[in-house]
């Protein structure tokens, strides 16, 4: 499903690191490349090396790139992205650690300090459809909270289509609901707000995985299933 008008939700994506303090800079309006990067070397301390940096499968490529840009500052610094299950110096999740997340960490990557959490960036959360002619449509608590009970399974139940009078939901293919099987900081920022905003319609609590519909093995099969 698209993102709803009437919805407002953000994830946070979080930094575990071992080491003291994580600088981030930006600068607006745009300034020319050689004072952006004149500003940037005397805010950063450039170290030659790499730094590994665990990813969930959900981030894939986001610290490669941060990499490609620390390094046309730094070029003997390289930030390397390895998967979520391989140790790093780093780990980005993409959810707020509970304490024992932060403990497994400690113990595997710095077992001489104690980890610290940064939030590092926020990102919106959204449910994705794709039937044609549908743009638009609205969205409404209640009904995203069938959708994802798997209670509401048609375009036309009146939860749908009472909150959306100009469109035609007749006819159209059965829902069905797919999402990971493993569990998801955006699914577990869904069910947080469904949680808030519609008690009476969603009770799964907040949660990283949907009991209903069907579940693929990871992110990338999921993809792949809506393109």
């Amino acid at each position: 499903m698209r993102t709803m008008p009437r919805m407002s939700m953000r994830a946070r994506g979080i930094v575990l690191v071992p080491f003291a303090a994580l600088f981030v800079a930006a600068c607006t309006p745009p300034m020319p490349p050689d004072v952006l990067a004149a500003q940037a070397e005397s805010q950063i301390v450039c170290e030659s090396g790499t730094v590994d940096v665990a990813v969930p499968e959900t981030f894939a490529g986001s610290m490669t790139a941060a990499g490609d840009a620390l390094t046309s500052i730094c070029p003997e610094q390289v930030v390397a992205e390895v998967p979520s299950d391989q140790p790093a110096a780093a780990a980005v999740v993409d959810r707020t650690p509970v304490p024992a997340d932060i403990t497994a960490f400690g113990t595997a990557n710095c077992p001489a300090g104690q980890p610290i959490v940064v939030p590092a960036f926020g990102y919106p959360v959204s449910m994705a459809y794709n039937v044609p002619g549908l743009e638009g449509l609205v969205m409404t608590p209640e009904a995203v909270a069938g959708i994802l009970s798997g209670t509401v399974v048609t375009w036309d139940d009146p939860l749908l289509a009472d909150a959306n009078p100009d469109f035609d939901l007749s006819g159209l293919p059965p829902i069905t609901l797919v999402s990971a099987e493993t569990s998801q900081g955006s699914v577990e920022a869904m069910t947080a707000w469904l949680e808030r905003f519609a008690p009476e319609s969603w009770s799964g609590g907040t949660t990283g995985v949907l009991s209903a519909g069907t579940q693929l093995p990871s992110v990338t099969d999921l993809i792949g299933e809506l393109a």
